[in-house]
């Protein structure tokens, strides 16, 4: 996986893998997200390319060291965005999100770019799981439920998807990974923006009951 500037205002992301079926859906909720940024998915021998013009695209580590309230926000919309297209329109969706796979376009549109974390949704709102998958990365946030999992096949609930958004989310405004802690600390390291809309969204965005967890801003 790649993105490069090829000429002024225009890039282009690589995924080599031609063999993932998900990979040209995953693309299409890429360009869900720019649909005035004229975008095109070209097939390659070794695999898929976006080709998409932009004034401007970083890596979300290399847009601000922490998001503000209101950028918080907007990251929140865009991603729940993304996944709730592939979900819709392709019974697909995102399983966990990595810091490292988000890149923010003309400094306000963030998507994910790496399809790894992309599997289909079953009938009843569930990710399956018949084969091992890695939670090694430091910079990945992975829902209790799944950190959980010891065994295949197994299923996930969908939501699993909402606590990996609402931990992103509140390490990219605190810098801290709620990994481990419990709604006690969580609380603790919401503290600062106490009794906001973000805070009680972000709360119920990381549950530890999946049942009744919700992306609701109210």
């Amino acid at each position: 996986m790649s993105i490069t500037c090829v000429s002024k205002f225009n890039y282009k992301l690589h995924l080599n893998s031609s063999s993932n079926d998900s990979i040209p859906l995953f693309l299409k909720s890429i360009l869900h997200m720019i649909p005035n940024l004229g975008g095109a998915i070209i097939k390659s021998v070794d695999g898929y390319c976006l080709d998409f013009c932009a004034h401007s695209v970083q890596k979300i580590t290399d847009f601000k060291e922490q998001l503000n309230y209101g950028e918080v926000i907007s990251m929140l919309y865009c991603l729940n965005k993304q996944h709730s297209f592939l979900c819709k329109i392709y019974n697909y969706g995102l399983f966990y999100l990595d810091l490292k796979d988000i890149v923010v376009i003309d400094s306000s549109i963030f998507v994910c770019i790496n399809p790894e974390g992309v599997k289909n949704v079953n009938s009843v709102g569930e990710f399956s799981f018949y084969a091992p998958f890695s939670r090694n990365s430091k910079s990945a946030f992975f829902s209790p439920e799944l950190l959980a999992l010891d065994k295949i096949p197994s299923a996930v609930d969908c939501k699993c998807f909402y606590y990996s958004l609402g931990a992103l989310a509140i390490y990219c405004l605190f810098g801290k990974n709620i990994k481990g802690l419990d709604v006690v600390a969580v609380k603790h390291v919401l503290n600062p923006i106490y009794q906001t809309k973000l805070y009680w969204m972000l709360l119920k965005a990381t549950d530890s009951n999946c049942e009744i967890r919700n992306l609701i801003y109210i």
